[in-house]
């Protein structure tokens, strides 16, 4: 994962790469935000197509890319989908979480976590943990 040619070149070729999926239900960009993969997810936040769809893609879970990216604590990542205006950060996972449930979850479990969600223009949120859900 990372190789920013390779996924430019099957968008193009193929209409439908948005649905290619891996066992758990997840596109690419699922992947990359899990992985911290930041110049797969600036070239598809960047990438006006009509594989905008995968932005709000659920995975088997129910999770979104940004679901993943703060599960993961990948700081930049969840920057960079939380700027995306296609980007909804009121999906629900299957557990009935939300990103801001994800975020006050952490709060509670004293990981340093301070979300700033404006829903109109640009989302932030600012995460100073190396994983969020890391039991001591």
């Amino acid at each position: 994962m990372g190789h920013v040619g390779v996924i430019s070149a099957i968008m193009d070729h193929c209409p439908d790469s948005d649905e290619l999926l891996d066992a758990k239900g997840r596109n690419f960009l699922h992947v990359a935000a899990q992985e911290g993969q930041r110049p797969v997810v600036w070239f598809i936040c960047r990438t006006i197509s009509k594989h905008n769809s995968m932005k709000n893609a659920r995975d088997n879970d129910g999770n979104t890319p940004l679901h993943l990216a703060i599960d993961s604590g990948n700081e930049l990542v969840v920057k960079q989908l939380m700027q995306d205006k296609e980007g909804s950060i009121n999906i629900f996972n299957k557990k009935g979480l939300t990103l801001q449930d994800l975020s006050a979850i952490a709060t509670f479990n004293d990981n340093a976590i301070s979300p700033t969600f404006q829903v109109n223009n640009v989302h932030l949120i600012t995460i100073n943990a190396p994983n969020l859900f890391s039991c001591p």
